[in-house]
């Protein structure tokens, strides 16, 4: 998943491609500009969805039976 923005309208949106496609020119969903730019931020890697969940959570509970 990459997200791009596009110049002319300024809205964000995101794509799902292939890493080789992923310097191809994008069309704007919004305005259907091809003046778009692939933005710097979370890549979503194996259909895992950006969270505001930190990086690092708290171990799981202790278990009486482990």
């Amino acid at each position: 998943m990459y997200t791009f923005v596009c110049r002319d309208c300024e809205q964000p949106f995101d794509r799902k491609l292939r890493m080789s496609q992923s310097s191809d020119t994008q069309d704007c969903p919004t305005c259907g500009s091809l003046n778009t730019r692939k933005s710097i931020g979370a890549i979503a890697v194996g259909g895992a969805t950006r969270s505001a969940a930190p990086a690092f959570s708290a171990p799981p509970p202790s278990s009486p039976f482990t």
